[in-house]
Order: C-alpha cells, then sequence, then structure tokens
C-alpha cells in the first residue's frame, strides 16, 4: 500500500501546535468529539457513512460490535476529507490531525485523517463503488445493510481478503442475527403480541 502526504490547501493559516493538556484532553474525549463532529460534517456534504459504523446504525443494540475510526465515501474524497481535517482542528483549537494518500490498487486512493501525537488512524475517505445503496438515519445516510450483506458475501468469496475473513464472516453473522429476530418479532406481531420492547 503505498503512502504519500500533500500539503493542505484550504486552510490560509496552519493552527498553533497542540499542548499535552490539549492531546491529553482529545485522547479522554475522542470518542465524544469524533461523534460531535463527523456526522453533522457527513450531513452538510452529501457523502454516506459505510463500514462498521454504518452497520451499528441499523442493528440492534445488543448486536452492535465495537468500532474505531470513520468510513467515508465521498464523490470528492480528497478534498472533503482535506475540508474535515481543518475543521476538527479548528474545533479542537490545535494542530491535532494529518492526512495521508493510499493507493490501494486498481486506480483507487484512500484519503486517511489520523491524530498527529499518537498516529491513530480517524477516517478513512474513498470514491462509493457504482452499486451502493443508502439508508438516511437522523439526517445522515449511511450504508443500507442489505447492499452491505451483499458486499460482505462478495468479499468472503474474494482470495485476496483473506486476512480479513474473519471480520467479514462476524459481521455476517451479526446481520443474520438481527434478521432473526426481525422475523421474530413480525411473527409476534402478527399472533396478535404487542412487542413493547422491539428488537429494532
Amino acid at each position: 500500500m503505498a503512502k504519500t502526504k500533500w500539503t493542505k490547501y484550504t486552510n490560509e493559516k496552519e493552527p498553533p501546535s497542540c499542548s499535552l493538556n490539549k492531546i491529553q484532553e482529545y485522547k479522554q474525549n475522542r470518542e465524544q468529539f469524533l461523534d460531535k463532529n463527523i456526522p453533522p460534517y457527513v450531513k452538510k456534504k452529501g457523502d454516506i457513512i459505510y463500514g462498521a459504523r454504518a452497520l451499528n446504525k441499523q442493528l440492534p443494540e445488543d448486536l452492535q460490535r465495537p468500532t474505531d475510526d470513520y468510513d467515508i465515501w465521498s464523490k470528492q474524497p480528497r478534498s472533503h476529507a482535506d475540508q474535515l481535517e481543518d475543521k476538527l482542528d479548528e474545533c479542537i483549537g490545535c494542530d491535532m490531525f494529518t492526512e495521508e494518500q493510499f493507493d490501494v490498487g486498481k486506480g483507487k486512493k484512500v484519503y486517511r485523517i489520523r491524530t498527529k501525537p499518537t498516529g491513530k488512524q480517524e477516517v478513512d475517505y474513498s470514491k462509493p463503488p457504482s452499486d451502493f445503496k443508502y439508508k438516511v438515519i437522523g439526517g445522515v445516510k449511511y450504508q443500507d445493510i442489505k447492499h452491505q450483506e451483499k458486499r460482505l458475501k462478495e468479499m468472503e468469496k474474494d482470495p485476496k481478503l483473506a486476512f480479513r475473513a474473519h471480520k467479514t464472516k462476524r459481521d455476517l453473522g451479526l446481520i443474520e442475527k438481527a434478521k432473526k429476530k426481525e422475523k421474530k418479532k413480525t411473527k409476534l406481531e402478527e399472533s396478535g403480541f404487542n412487542v413493547i420492547n422491539p428488537f429494532w
């Protein structure tokens, strides 16, 4: 995977370096900070969150799995990654984030935002596949779970993706469990039961 860095072009002035206190504060509140700032930005740009975060948005709470970074599809991935990196720096008040470009083969590129002090991966931007489908939840576009299931099944058959086979199998298992729960709920409702605590 080839990696390059590029010069930011949306900011006229670099923000100041981050103090140790600011870095520690970010580490303690990372998830809240990202959740507060990234989905509204995605909504504004009309981009699509995919992967584990999209899956969790559509699974019952007890089937949601831990996830760390954001995966985003955009028709302008480089520009939107650059602008989001600038926005996150602006929101936190210092130069906390950096960008990298990865060539993943076949002309495909990923634009990654990392945290400078730790190198932690925060956001990956890429162009969407031609057959993508999404669902709007809370005004934000998320990869549709049926489309995700289809892509996971394709990935399961791809020998080049054998390194992540356990993740693919796990996610397909979660989707299957969710489908069974939904069928059970529907059957109960059709039988006249009032489902007070819905599965979805």
